[in-house]
């Protein structure tokens, strides 16, 4: 039987040499830890929209599809097998970005990707080190 990979994006947002993090509340998992913004692409969207969406929906930022650069991808092997598309954006001019889910972000955090907040989700963590290393593909294994 075919695997049933659930397919979400990722935005690594640049402000200068800091990326910006997201820390989890009430969303089942990984709660109390740092990620970034991050959701499920819906059956009838592309990867680059559904950023660009997530995106917005969670710090206001707004931007087309055709701004962000795709850098990574992953292959998750969990009890939900992932496939994660991790996308590059620079700040646009003029935006700052707001906590649009409370009930789902306690706080959201500027920090060094040479020196990310803790906890950090451990497969954001694997695609950090991933990134700054230039690959394009990786796998991880969480545990079932």
């Amino acid at each position: 039987m075919a695997a049933q990979f659930i397919l979400d994006a990722h935005v690594l947002v640049h402000r200068n040499a800091e990326i910006l993090f997201l820390k989890r509340r009430n969303t089942g998992y990984g709660d109390g830890c740092y990620s970034i913004v991050a959701g499920h692409i819906e059956p009838d969207e592309a990867a680059p929209d559904a950023a660009a969406r997530e995106l917005e929906e969670e710090t206001g930022l707004s931007v087309t599809p055709d701004a962000l650069r795709l850098v990574h991808v992953l292959q998750k092997f969990a009890a939900s097998p992932r496939l994660s598309f991790f996308f590059d954006l620079a700040l646009p001019a003029g935006q700052q970005p707001l906590n649009r889910e409370p009930d789902r972000c306690e706080a959201l955090l500027w920090a060094p990707l040479s020196s990310p907040p803790t906890p950090l989700i451990p497969y954001v963590a694997a695609t950090l080190r991933r990134y700054v290393a230039k690959e394009l593909y990786a796998t991880f294994s969480e545990p079932m």
